[in-house]
């Protein structure tokens, strides 16, 4: 299909021109959806006139359309702008346009002409995205979900509340591993005062067996359509109860020790399931010479790990590695275990202790490589005086 092309200028002008009346059209619904992408020839800039035209299924048209996908909630209802083209056999997605073409003076030709933008849109609701079989189809139907999709985010909703959030995923995972679960449990820092905006939302899968493939499913799952969660990183493990009881240690339990685990999980909140942190036969936690040994061997290895470039953590990890030590230290001093770091930096007063360096690492939005190695010189200093 040969096409002559518009100017690149005169292109982005009918982008934005298109994006624009395209919001002001849904502006009373954006509450309801979740994101909105523009695809297609403009987002290629290939956007031109076609001149033996295409034929569509409302006729033939002479000019490139502009297409968007609309994602949104369950309830959402598509006002009376639009019009319904199809819905697929399956149900899976659905297909409107504009009742009227857009209208706007652009130059093609080095002459100014009236132009009538085509305008089409995939509806899709969110809870068809949650079923691997529908996603693949409404992938392979050439509508533009996936990461390997060109396309271009004209709308995100930002208002999407923790709480609905830590709901949704949860509810994804409970459906995914109910057969093979005790329990879900929602861990880590987003549960505590040491929260930042972009902390990471920890579930923790208490399993009968440890299944890397399913793990590894649901966390591509996240990590793929993360716009259906406020684009929040979500990190879903699996915890096999045999891990708690007797020792073994698989997946994530390796690096973070089964007994250290155990002394956490009282603190963790129970999303559904049997009450595993109650059980009598679980193991002891640590004492604290065994995690202190424990976290001195992980600060040597990160260390090591940043100086080569290597590090498997986020730069920011390390200082928690440091503060985790730190809770060594104070509970030696009578400091009742409560995994907290701004509650443990207040028990230090003395502004020079390193818990107080560790916690400005931590909330650095500027940290870098650099900052993190100079850290790492007074983390081993410290290493020495324990």
């Amino acid at each position: 299909m040969n096409k002559e092309l518009l100017s690149l200028e005169e292109q982005e002008i009918v982008k934005n021109f298109v994006t624009e009346k395209v919001l002001q059209i849904l502006r009373d619904q954006l509450e309801e959806i979740i994101e909105i992408r523009m695809f297609g020839s403009i987002i290629r800039k290939e956007f031109g006139h076609i001149p033996k035209g295409k034929k569509t299924s409302t006729g033939v048209r002479y000019w490139s359309d502009i297409d968007f996908v609309i994602i949104t909630t369950d309830s959402f209802k598509i006002n009376d702008y639009w019009k319904h083209k199809f819905t697929t056999k399956e149900k899976y997605w659905s297909a409107y346009e504009l009742k009227e073409d857009l209208s706007i003076g652009v130059i093609f030709n080095d002459e100014p002409i009236k132009l009538k933008v085509p305008v089409g849109a995939a509806l899709i609701y969110e809870s068809l995205l949650y079923d691997a079989k529908k996603r693949k189809q409404i992938i392979k139907d050439g509508v533009a979900i996936s990461s390997d999709s060109e396309y271009e985010i004209i709308f995100r909703n930002k208002d999407f509340e923790l709480k609905n959030v830590i709901e949704k995923a949860s509810k994804h995972i409970i459906n995914n591993i109910k057969k093979e679960a005790y329990s879900l449990y929602l861990g880590g820092s987003i549960i505590t005062a040491d929260k930042k905006e972009d902390s990471d939302i920890d579930f923790f899968g208490i399993v009968k067996k440890y299944d890397e493939d399913k793990e590894n499913e649901l966390n591509e799952f996240f990590k793929e359509y993360s716009f259906l969660f406020g684009k929040k990183d979500i990190k879903y493990r699996s915890i096999p109860l045999k891990s708690l009881v007797e020792g073994e240690e698989v997946g994530v339990i390796k690096f973070f020790h089964p007994r250290r685990f155990v002394q956490r999980i009282p603190f963790f909140k129970l999303l559904w399931g049997d009450k595993i942190h109650e059980r009598k036969d679980l193991l002891k936690p640590l004492s604290l010479d065994e995690e202190k040994k424990f976290l001195k061997k992980q600060l040597e290895r990160s260390i090591k790990d940043i100086k080569k470039g290597k590090e498997k953590f986020p730069l920011e990890d390390f200082s928690k590695h440091v503060m985790n030590l730190v809770m060594v230290e104070a509970q030696e001093k009578g400091y009742g275990f409560e995994p907290r770091y701004k509650s443990l930096a207040k028990y230090f007063e003395d502004d020079k202790h390193i818990i107080h360096k560790a916690l400005n690492i931590r909330y650095d939005k500027d940290l870098n490589s650099k900052k993190v190695l100079k850290f790492c010189k007074e983390a081993k200093k410290y290493m020495k005086k324990l």
